[in-house]
């Protein structure tokens, strides 16, 4: 009977091995740590007024935009421009990309030799390797998908910089500032429902000294989205935006804002 159960036990370990252990396959794509953060929602209201060199307004320029656009690719959700100008309605251009797939996760290892009856050890290992099959077709799937969001991000970043250099690259000719229409559109934006993995981080930057000039008597403005305002003007003008900016004092640089919002 000894015997009997010491050629079980023996054949249970041959048919595992000490080493027998399939190996895991790595992520050959990983996605950056960000993909761990919340999508992020950028609201860009650039003045586009005749007088705005005149205020010393500065200038968005398309290399302002770039850390922007990397931030969304990486986390995911969108960058949309709006002109101050005599009227809100003008089309908005924007840059979208969805959140990043989610990397499948790995079967657990294998028990080490000696931790669970050896008898045991051809149905763990069987287990095992239908989980680290199953991981491995999951891999290849997310590396599909990694690669088409790659080529997506790529598309979609051109048609947006396409777009968005040919309005730079005109003179401010607006007659007026309609900065209350203005902030009334970013915020049904910002307030839009979405199918996001984790709620969005909603921003406002606005590249304005804030003064309404084609309203009489303009009303209050708020935001009702409650995003994170940042205001870019010259010499600390808000106009009508102080109240949004509550303690916060506005930035006199574009870049500032973009690395306050990028973290770097």
């Amino acid at each position: 009977m000894k015997l009997k159960l010491i050629s079980i036990v023996g054949l249970a370990w041959g048919l595992t091995g000490c080493n027998s252990h399939a190996p895991i396959p790595s992520v050959s794509n990983p996605q950056p740590p960000a993909i761990l953060s919340s999508p992020v929602r950028i609201y860009v209201a650039i003045d586009r007024t005749a007088s705005a060199s005149d205020s010393k307004i500065p200038s968005l320029k398309l290399d302002n935009l770039r850390p922007l656009l990397e931030l969304v690719k990486n986390v995911g959700g969108e960058v949309r421009v709006a002109e101050v100008c005599t009227s809100s309605d003008l089309r908005l251009n924007s840059f979208y990309m969805p959140e990043p797939p989610l990397a499948p996760q790995p079967p657990a290892a294998m028990p080490k030799s000696g931790t669970v009856n050896p008898l045991q050890l051809p149905k763990l290992q069987k287990q095992y390797d239908l989980q680290a099959q199953a991981y491995q077709q999951q891999l290849s799937s997310y590396d599909r998908a990694v690669a088409l969001r790659q080529q997506e991000a790529q598309r979609n970043s051109t048609e947006f910089t396409t777009k968005i250099s040919k309005i730079l690259e005109q003179p401010p000719n607006c007659k007026a500032s309609d900065v209350v229409g203005t902030i009334e559109r970013g915020d049904l934006y910002l307030s839009e429902a979405g199918n996001w993995r984790q709620p969005p981080r909603n921003i406002a930057l606005l590249i304005t000294d804030g003064l309404e000039t084609a309203r009489n008597n303009p009303k209050k403005v708020q935001f009702a989205s409650n995003p994170q305002v940042l205001l870019v003007s010259s010499g600390g003008r808000a106009g009508i935006l102080q109240p949004l900016l509550g303690s916060n004092k506005p930035y006199e640089s574009i870049e500032g804002a973009v690395r306050f919002i990028t973290g770097k």
